[in-house]
């Protein structure tokens, strides 16, 4: 009988143990496996390129990446942030990640227009804090460019070339005043100056200043 018993013991002995391991088990996997799931969030917001290239689609904007433009992988993400004051934008600005990414080959970049631009060029953040303009091609409602770092960029339009318009004034002056042979020897530098009719504001003193230096040599 005494046997018996001490045979039942030991049979309920590892019964229990068995029990205890299958938990210490189960409890161990949990933290694991909410681990793993704590890293795949930490992916979320960008997109890897390798040395091998790629193409990035995101936030409206596309990135085409080729081949050697990457040194290693490289996690690229794209969002909308402020547009600097002092430019007539015709896209929302954006934020390129990385910033201070610099690539072996150009990258092409293509942004969204949200104004009818046909003449809008891409302006692209520089190391100074200014914007510098890189032109590109406008296609519907996109406009495309290439570039050799990240840094911040949006669609613009240049600013009006305020010297083309002095020396149209200039041209137009001088169209006002008779070469020395008609018989204009006598025009005097105060007539000279005040037949200018360029249209300019009353400020533009380098106009009338050629306009006098003209009239003096014509004389």
């Amino acid at each position: 009988m005494k046997f018996f018993l001490d045979r039942l013991a030991i049979g309920l002995g590892t019964v229990a143990l068995a029990w205890a391991f299958s938990a210490c088990s189960s409890s161990s996997k949990s933290p694991a496996a909410g681990g793993g799931g704590g890293g795949g969030a930490g992916a979320v917001g960008g997109i890897s390129v390798g040395p091998a290239g790629g193409t990035v689609n995101q936030d409206g904007v596309t990135l085409i990446i080729p081949p050697g433009a990457l040194a290693g992988d490289t996690t690229i993400a794209v969002s909308t942030t402020a547009a600097p004051a002092g430019y007539t934008v015709a896209s929302a600005a954006y934020q390129f990640a990385p910033a201070g990414t610099t690539f072996s080959q150009p990258v092409t970049v293509t942004i969204p227009l949200t104004m009818t631009a046909p003449g809008a060029h891409l302006f692209w953040s520089n190391a100074v804090g200014d914007y510098d303009d890189l032109g590109g091609t406008v296609s519907g409602t996109t406009l495309s460019g290439q570039v050799m770092h990240f840094s911040v960029g949006f669609a613009g339009t240049p600013a009006v070339d305020g010297g083309a318009v002095i020396d149209a004034a200039v041209d137009s002056a001088r169209t006002d005043v008779a070469p020395p042979d008609a018989g204009a020897s006598d025009v005097s530098t105060t007539e000279a100056a005040t037949s200018v009719d360029s249209g300019l504001p009353s400020d533009s003193g380098a106009v009338v200043d050629a306009v006098v230096d003209y009239a003096d040599e014509a004389s």
